[in-house]
């Protein structure tokens, strides 16, 4: 009898990392960008630049706030695949699963052929952070995926 046929699905709750001091860092940044809006000509490269600038850094600010205020969701981690937000990952398909422990403990599934961490694989364990941590490095052992502690970049 295969060990993997006793093995329970197991579904923790997900939530976003806190966003807060990248939308006060956006905001200071707009805010330094209009400062600069009535100090220069109102002709020219800058001129066109420093619109450019705004409206980039306004689209970042409006998609983190929506992200910040999206329903949270969970993660289900099964013998042979992990569930995360509604798409399922195989095994042969995650390069690694980064973990994160500085202030508190954020997870990054990447995929392969991806160089930053998908946001959408980019979370934090809502509850019993600790047994799901362990749930998963299991299950990447058991799977032979790359589980790296440290640093990592996630992007949209």
């Amino acid at each position: 009898m295969d060990v993997r046929e006793n093995y329970m699905e197991n579904v923790y709750q997900v939530k976003n990392p806190s966003e807060i001091p990248m939308v006060i860092l956006t905001t200071f940044q707009l805010g330094l960008f209009s400062y600069f809006w009535y100090t220069i000509d109102n002709i020219g490269f800058m001129y066109y630049l420093n619109i450019g600038f705004r409206v980039f850094i306004l689209i970042y600010l409006i998609l983190l706030i929506i992200r910040m205020i999206r329903q949270q969701k969970e993660i289900r981690i099964t013998p042979d695949k992990l569930v995360v937000r509604g798409t399922q990952l195989e095994p042969s398909s995650i390069k690694r699963i980064k973990i994160h422990t500085v202030f508190n403990t954020r997870i990054g599934i990447q995929p392969i052929g991806k160089q930053f961490i998908p946001t959408k694989y980019y979370f934090q364990f809502k509850h019993s952070e600790d047994d799901a941590i362990k749930a998963l490095r299991t299950w990447a052992n058991e799977n032979q995926v790359e589980v790296k502690e440290g640093h990592f970049l996630a992007w949209w």
